[in-house]
């Protein structure tokens, strides 16, 4: 005859086992899902490429719903923006050129309304305000390409914010994609 508490310990040790299998396939469903979700994403921006290595090198993403795909991506241009205000600071400081320095002016500008259209958007996704995160990144949508064509005035004369202005392009573009798929 078996011994009480051996039973005992045989029967706990078969849930937890049990338990850790369903979460373990649950995951594994889970970040499938996340993955084929990601897929749709970056299939319908400008660069697959760019797209996938944004969301594979966050850490959140592989549990990530369309939700938190579309914070994670708010969050990153939320701090983006203010270091490419700090960016334009600087090189106003150091620039002579006056058309360049008008350029500089017009990029302060349009990231400034990047930057607070983004914040109202993330708190319209907070407050599962979809429809307004849509309206409220489509309508800066083009603000990073405008402040390049400010800066490309100058014949002969290269962008110094030209990574910058494609990296926060491709990241608004995986923003309003994400934030589409909400609705």
């Amino acid at each position: 005859m078996a011994n009480p508490s051996s039973t005992c310990f045989i029967l706990i040790f078969s849930v937890l086992i049990f338990s850790l299998f369903l979460h373990v396939s649950a995951s594994s469903i889970s970040t499938q899902a996340t993955k084929e979700l990601i897929d749709k994403i970056c299939y319908q921006t400008d660069n697959y490429a760019f797209c996938k290595q944004f969301f594979d090198s966050n850490p959140s993403t592989a549990s990530s719903d369309i939700a938190g795909l579309t914070q994670i991506t708010l969050e990153s241009i939320l701090n983006k923006d203010p270091e490419i205000l700090r960016a334009i600071q600087e090189l106003t400081f150091k620039e002579r050129d006056v058309i360049i320095l008008e350029g500089l002016k017009q990029c302060r500008e349009f990231y400034q309304g990047h930057l607070s259209n983004f914040e109202d958007a993330f708190r319209a996704l907070n407050s599962k305000e979809y429809h307004e995160v849509i309206r409220l990144e489509f309508d800066v949508q083009k603000e990073p390409g405008n402040c390049e064509n400010a800066l490309n005035k100058v014949p002969g004369h290269k962008s110094p914010l030209k990574e910058k202005n494609e990296i926060m392009a491709r990241l608004s573009k995986i923003a309003l994609v994400t934030a589409s798929l909400l609705v």
